[in-house]
């Protein structure tokens, strides 16, 4: 497995492979309370798994930030982001584009209020595996490399991202000795399904609501550890499954840690969906783990993702990466990822894919 990892992740390099990252920020003060702010990101992919064509990404996520304080204990605050992903293949749309656009309360005493197109607290909460590529074993942008195998169903995260980033208010207390509390409301768009599953399987959600806590505990300067724990109810206005059109409701929970020790950091998380007994589609789950190691420029880290759900037959799905890193200076980072995906799914063939991932961060 070592050799055949290393072997697709060199010969992946001295082709083309490679992903660049330009990120930048910068603020102005026109008045004494009221701050200003342009940044964001854009990167560049090109590579291929073992079995497809090689693919190239454009992904840009430029934003507008704004911070006036009201007194000493308020604030009002903005933001606006705006992604675009340009895929060559392997996607419905060669361009995709979501937007947050958002405004915050803030108080120190009194808590958080969000309100607009953002993340549900239990996302912003979650705790779980580590990475120290821009990649993810959860969620990953490898996804961007290849198609889902037909009619196949399988969580590929633990966090709760059923709600995406429709219309939300949010409130969050304020942290009190290293406990935060939150919660959700949701309100579909319904201008499209959501995806809770990168094939076969759509909802629109209607109404939601989302909980969600994060504690963290410094057991002294080199020792802490971080837990989270969310919660969410969805009234699915209708579910699409197999072109079958259903009224229903599904509930999600994660539960998640870090727990860190000098250079190292360890991660677990678990998430589970259920479903009620009209709909064919039954539980499904998503565990993942992972370690890193990050002493000054080097960086390594070696995660895992598992993740099944029941139809007749079981779909499981297996995703593990190992990455390295580098801070060459204070501008440019280089990263290696290799590993494997596993796809085994109902009464057909199992694929295995090999990857390997070699690529370069700019930062200005």
């Amino acid at each position: 497995m070592i050799k055949k990892t290393i072997k697709y992740a060199v010969a992946s390099g001295l082709i083309v492979l490679y992903a660049g990252s330009v990120r930048a920020e910068y603020t102005i003060k026109p008045f004494e309370n009221l701050e200003l702010g342009v940044g964001g990101y854009a990167r560049v992919y090109s590579g291929k798994l073992e079995s497809y064509q090689y693919n190239n990404i454009l992904k840009a996520e430029p934003k507008i930030t704004m911070d006036y304080r009201i007194t000493s204990d308020l604030s009002l605050k903005g933001k606006f982001a705006y992604r675009i992903v340009r895929n060559d293949r392997f996607a419905d749309k060669k361009t995709s584009k979501v937007y947050d656009a958002y405004g915050t309360l803030e108080s120190k005493r009194f808590g958080t209020l969000d309100v607009g197109k953002l993340r549900s607290v239990a996302y912003l909460f979650h705790q779980g595996s580590v990475d120290v590529s821009c990649l993810d074993v959860e969620d990953s942008d490898i996804s961007y490399f290849y198609k889902m195998p037909k009619n196949f169903y399988a969580p590929t995260l633990t966090y709760l991202y059923t709600d995406s980033r429709d219309p939300k208010v949010s409130y969050t207390t304020p942290e009190i000795n290293g406990l935060t509390l939150g919660a959700t409301v949701v309100q579909s768009e319904d201008v499209k399904p959501d995806s809770i599953a990168p094939n076969g399987v759509k909802i629109d959600h209607g109404k939601g609501v989302i909980t969600a806590a994060k504690y963290k505990y410094n057991v002294s300067d080199d020792i802490w550890a971080a837990f989270s724990g969310g919660f969410a109810f969805y009234q699915d206005d209708r579910f699409w499954k197999n072109n079958q059109v259903l009224d229903a409701n599904h509930r999600e929970y994660s539960l998640g840690t870090k727990l860190g020790w000098k250079n190292f950091t360890v991660g677990i998380a678990y998430k589970r969906m259920l479903f009620p007994d009209k709909i064919s589609l039954k539980d499904s789950s998503a565990f993942s783990t992972g370690i890193a190691y990050e002493k000054g420029k080097y960086g390594v880290s070696l995660s895992w993702l598992h993740s099944q759900a029941e139809l007749t037959d079981k779909n499981k799905y297996n995703h593990i990466m190992l990455s390295n890193s580098y801070q060459f200076n204070k501008y440019i980072k280089g990263f290696v990822s290799a590993g494997k995906l596993e796809f085994d799914y109902n009464n057909q063939k199992d694929i295995t894919n090999w990857f390997g991932i070699c690529g370069f961060e700019l930062k200005i």
